[in-house]
């Protein structure tokens, strides 16, 4: 009975995040194409076209068919916005890299996504490498 309430609960929230992605889609997203490997919370995604989205509080990867494959919280990120489209900020490593912040046009702030222990583990051995990404507005 707990494990079914647990369930319902789970797919409960997802699908308010899936509603709030597809609400946001407009306003605030960034088609960009990623060229290699990359890990957004504890999954791997394979080169190819993304849109990704930001809301106040989180970060939602999609495919370009408008799928959503990823969801995490952000944090409010300051630093200089750009005026048109966006870029997509990776901390890469010799073997990943990982989706670290987004700033897209008309937000009032970047987003900063948390690092995984995976991720942080990586940076304690090796010096990871900052690589931004330009994307364009979804037609």
């Amino acid at each position: 009975m707990k494990l079914a309430r647990t369930i319902a609960t789970v797919m409960l929230i997802s699908g308010l995040a899936v509603g709030s992605a597809q609400g946001q889609s407009g306003k605030h997203s960034l088609k960009v194409n990623v060229p290699f490997r990359f890990v957004v919370g504890q999954t791997t995604y394979t080169p190819g076209q993304y849109l990704v989205i930001a809301t106040s509080n989180k970060v939602f990867v999609q495919t370009e068919n408008g799928r959503n494959i990823g969801v995490l919280l952000s944090s409010s990120l300051d630093g200089e916005l750009p005026e048109q489209n966006g870029r997509v900020t990776f901390e890469c490593f010799p073997d990943e890299c990982f989706l670290s912040q987004v700033w897209i046009a008309g937000l009032d702030a970047g987003r900063q996504l948390p690092k995984s222990k995976h991720q942080i583990q990586l940076a304690k051995s090796h010096a990871g490498q900052q690589f931004a990404l330009l994307g364009t507005k979804p037609q």
